[in-house]
């Protein structure tokens, strides 16, 4: 009992640092503090605070949590909706690294965690705000449909819910194949029939449509839109490409000039670098580098290359070596057959490390049609360290 006392009571005093903090912070700053932050930050962060990072990624899901792609551009211009969610975020560390100091422990993701857990947002907005911002004060939001239910409804086998947001409760259900098996309805509106969650972990994949025979089996398609392959191909039509939006069943092929590369391998720089992901981690690593056994099975990035490549350069494997653009420079460790085989000319660099950019060293180029950014290759040279890590 008195441990729960203790805790209430710490959690009271907690409460009340913070909003005696935000109440300091509105009336002597009217934004975040200036000391120790800076926007715009370098290395990967949009903003550091004392040291602590705030990331393109972290800010992007701060400014969709704030509702502002409900906005239009002009809207959210008006009433600074961009700088509003990055000043909350450096709030929120500010906070965050103010309790610590006097006692408490406490990291920047507890404050929204507290939130989260309360339902409540207590809001501080500019008073140089927009009529369409909400006002100061506490916000009460949750996770709940109009009728009352949990948003991310699950049940056991009894049928009786499972609060899996409680990570204690978390593993009382296989989440993960909840979450599949609703996901898999919708994939049957476009004939990419996927089988039911217990096959995937029995097959280790199977390409879709999947479906399943009068014997019960579930089939993959090994080759799709063809005749006696592809479910979905009717009897008699041999090859039939059932999207076509031309409604004929015929393939679309659309015909431009070639354009070259921006840029390709010479004497300079006369190797390809490519960039890619790893199995563990999503793009960046905001998310994934945040939990343990993906960290630990994949901490950091590194370059493949060539055995070859990396014989005549006198490279070994685990060898820190410099990687050069016409942009930037990068150091990294050497992977000789690891998981990829780089021809011979050719280096691959994943693109999740926070710490260690590679796609500053890319091209700024982009398809002129789809606007895609040509971050996957360029040109690149590589340089073996000297003994003071000096080029050799």
């Amino acid at each position: 009992m008195l441990d729960s006392f203790a805790n209430k009571f710490r959690g009271i005093v907690l409460a009340f640092v913070v909003l005696l903090l935000s109440a300091v912070f509105a009336l002597q700053f009217g934004g975040p503090q200036a000391e120790g932050c800076a926007s715009g930050g370098q290395g990967g962060a949009l903003a550091k605070v004392y040291g602590s990072k705030i990331t393109q990624s972290e800010y992007q899901a701060a400014y969709m949590l704030a509702g502002g792609e409900g906005y239009s551009d002009d809207r959210a211009k008006e009433n600074k909706l961009e700088q509003m969610v990055l000043y909350g975020l450096i709030e929120r560390s500010l906070l965050a690294r103010q309790a610590r100091e006097v006692g408490f422990d406490v990291e920047d993701e507890a404050v929204l965690a507290k939130a989260a857990e309360d339902g409540v947002l207590h809001l501080s907005i500019s008073v140089n705000a927009g009529p369409m911002l909400p006002r100061s004060g506490p916000q009460r939001f949750d996770f709940k449909d109009k009728d009352g239910k949990f948003l991310f409804h699950i049940v056991d086998g009894a049928g009786k819910p499972v609060p899996v947001w409680d990570w204690r409760r978390y593993y009382d259900v296989n989440v993960d194949e909840k979450l599949f098996e609703e996901y898999r309805r919708f994939s049957r509106f476009k004939h990419k029939d996927l089988a039911p969650y217990s096959e995937y972990v029995k097959a280790r994949g199977l390409r879709w449509p999947v479906v399943q025979g009068a014997d019960g089996a579930w089939r993959e398609t090994r080759y799709r839109f063809v005749e006696g392959e592809d479910p979905y191909v009717k009897a008699g039509a041999g090859v039939s490409f059932y999207h076509s939006t031309s409604h004929d069943d015929r393939a679309q092929i659309w015909s431009h000039p070639y354009e070259p590369p921006p840029e390709s391998p010479d004497n300079d720089f006369p190797f390809w670098l490519c960039t890619g992901r790893v199995i563990e981690h999503w793009h960046t690593g905001s998310m994934t580098m945040r939990i343990p056994p993906l960290r630990d099975a994949m901490p950091n990035a590194y370059v493949e290359m060539n055995r070859e490549d990396a014989r005549r350069l006198k490279i070994a494997n685990g060898e820190t070596v410099r990687l050069e653009t016409r942009r930037g420079a990068l150091e990294l460790p050497v992977w000789l057959d690891g998981r990829g085989a780089p021809p011979r000319g050719s280096l691959f660099v994943p693109f999740f490390d926070q710490e260690l950019l590679i796609n500053e060293l890319t091209l700024d180029a982009h398809d002129p049609i789809s606007k895609q950014p040509d971050y996957k290759k360029c040109a690149v040279r590589v340089l073996k360290l000297g003994a003071k890590g000096t080029p050799a």
